[in-house]
Parts: C-alpha cells; structure tokens; sequence
C-alpha cells in the first residue's frame, strides 16, 4: 500500500497533514441509519499512527465530525492500548482491532 498526502481538518483534536497509508478501517453504518460512526487507523511515513473517529451523518444540514488522535513512534502494544482508549473500547473499534491483528490482552503482575 501506498503512501498518500492526507489533510484532515478535526472538530477535536489536531489538524493534521501527512503521507500516509491506511491500516485499517472499520464503518459502524446499519442500512436503516442516517448517523453513523467511522474508525480508521493510518500510518504516516516516520511510523506515527495517526487515530480518525468520523462522525457521519447523510443529513443535508449537518456535517461529518472528525476526532484526531496522533501516536508517535514507539512501542506498538502501548499505542494499541492508547488507540483504544482514544476509540473507546466499543464493538468498533474492537472489530477494527481484529481486523488490523492487535493484541488487546494486557498482563498484569
């Protein structure tokens, strides 16, 4: 997969702009629903996750939400745990979480 120039303006968190590949993604919309939830996980060139929540709506007088949270490099069980947490916890992002193959057991002494 390729690296693309992303730009995405959030309603929470940064305004980011990267070259990134998308990881994974997962699209809690049911046929019946207007509002609707989006969960994506890319990975920018340097090797930060840039986390997306997308708030949708097909409502013509309401706009999509973006909530952004950006990972640095770095131990990849800790930034699974904290992508988590960003998304959660919910059937969303857990499915996404299978999808991308990420360990969501934590062992505690």
């Amino acid at each position: 997969m390729e690296y693309e120039l992303q730009e995405i303006e959030a309603h929470q968190g940064p305004d980011v702009t990267f070259e990134g590949r998308l990881l994974g993604k997962y699209s809690a919309r049911s046929k019946s629903s207007t509002r609707w939830t989006d969960y994506e996980v890319w990975e920018t060139r340097g090797g930060a996750w840039i986390v997306v929540i997308i708030g949708r709506t097909s409502e013509e007088s309401e706009q999509d939400y973006y909530s952004v949270k950006v990972l640095a490099p770095g131990d990849d069980q800790a930034r699974v745990i904290e992508a988590m947490d960003f998304m959660r916890w919910g059937y969303g992002p857990r499915a996404l979480a299978k999808k991308l193959g990420w360990n969501l057991k934590v062992r505690v002494d």
